[in-house]
């Protein structure tokens, strides 16, 4: 018995069960049985050894875990932090973010509508994107973002809604919420024998300026995550700019790259 009490005694940790984990994990002294292990896989926190303390909370933004999915090391935690607490984003009912998941044109419209528009601001009368049903939940996020100039729709009168956002169309649509037109001087390129002379060049020329291209950005036609659009919300509003940036020479190089091979050439 007395050595049963000297072991529990020179016992540093306790073993928990989680259900992040199907191995046992070692949780601190001090911990209570009930102790859970914190989002970052790391941190467990729990009641002290009375058993009468409230929960504590795991480490982050104000010392908890925005969301249950997005660890303290997610690359672009900070930033989805920043746009909960200013309520640009709200997550799923489960409690996630799903910061790693590709983001559709009515969802990226929505978010940037409730970022930038006045509440009650101006309706313009304009006809509504032939394929935007009215009743759908996006409807009044469409037709606000059009009124604002943020979406023109496509050649046939479309939104395509349900379409994943690729980077250009996403940057357009930044650069036209926040003003970037207004506030970014880009050299004119109009030569239409120049291939380099796109309808996307000055806006990605516009977010570089602002260091607000994250540096997962591969290609112009990369279909951006939720992640990616926060980050690049993230900086636009508080004006970040000491972070590591993708440039438009670096997305143009690969950009003819691909071109060379489409075309049967080697490419480096």
């Amino acid at each position: 018995m007395m050595r049963m009490r000297t072991l529990l005694r020179l016992t540093s940790a306790i073993f928990v069960l989680t259900a992040a984990s199907s191995a046992y994990a070692l949780a601190p002294v001090g911990c209570s049985a009930d102790a859970k292990l914190c989002p970052d896989g790391v941190t467990y926190v729990g009641r002290d050894g009375n058993n009468n303390c409230e929960w504590q909370k795991c480490p982050g933004e104000g010392g908890v875990f925005t969301f249950g999915d997005v660890p303290l090391n997610h690359p672009h935690a900070d930033a989805i932090t920043y746009v909960k607490e200013q309520g640009i984003v709200e997550g799923y009912s489960d409690g996630t973010y799903k910061p790693d998941a590709t983001i559709n044109r009515a969802e990226f419209v929505k978010i940037l509508v409730e970022a930038v528009a006045e509440e009650n601001g101006p309706v313009c009368k304009i006809a509504p994107f032939s394929d935007v049903d009215q009743a759908s939940w996006y409807a009044t996020y469409a037709h606000k973002a059009r009124c604002l100039g943020l979406v023109e729709g496509y050649s046939d009168g479309s939104f395509q809604p349900s379409n994943f956002i690729n980077f250009v169309e996403a940057a357009k649509i930044l650069a036209k919420a926040y003003g970037l037109e207004a506030t970014t001087t880009i050299d004119s390129c109009d030569d239409p024998t120049d291939i380099e002379c796109t309808w996307y060049r000055p806006y990605v020329l516009m977010l570089e300026a602002h260091a607000s291209i994250p540096t997962s950005i591969k290609r112009y036609e990369q279909l951006i995550t939720r992640g990616e659009m926060a980050e690049m919300i993230y900086r636009l509003k508080t004006g970040t700019a000491d972070r590591p940036s993708q440039d438009y020479s670096s997305l143009e190089r690969r950009a003819h790259c691909d071109r060379m091979k489409a075309m049967g050439y080697g490419c480096e």
